[in-house]
């Protein structure tokens, strides 16, 4: 439970999106402590959102999908995702390879947020949403 005087007590409930990754779901060589760390984010967000629930409180957190950063251009030079076909980097192939045919744009993690912050999602707590254009499910097959 949250101690006494947290804000969040006082407007009687609220929501809090953590920010994990698909790296969390899926792993890769070369980033167990990057991997471990989101896989643990998504943890912490199943059970605060149970310890929460009784203050009124949502708990959940998206996982972004894919962005040519410099961190995932480093991982795809020293081929850490090389067991899904990506040894170098290439935009187009790299589109390719995610259904929605493109890479993700920061705005669409921002929207997600604002869902997961607002009323309409007054239902859903512990989850952790996949924003990744389909990506981790193409990766099966």
């Amino acid at each position: 439970m949250l101690e006494g005087g947290h804000p969040l007590l006082a407007r009687q409930g609220g929501a809090i999106v953590n920010v994990s990754s698909i790296a969390g779901i899926l792993g890769a060589s070369s980033r167990t402590s990057y991997d471990a760390a989101k896989a643990g984010v998504s943890g912490a967000t199943r059970d605060l959102a149970i310890e929460w629930a009784p203050d009124g409180i949502r708990v959940n957190a998206v996982a972004p999908g894919a962005i040519a950063t410099d961190m995932l251009l480093r991982s795809l030079e020293r081929g850490g995702l090389g067991r899904w076909g990506w040894s170098g980097f290439d935009e187009s192939a790299f589109s390719r390879r995610i259904p929605l045919g493109r890479a993700r744009k920061p705005e669409e993690i921002a929207e997600t947020i604002y869902f997961l912050c607002s009323e309409a999602a007054s239902y859903i707590t512990g989850q952790t949403i996949v924003v990744d254009g389909g990506l981790t499910i193409s990766l099966l097959w």
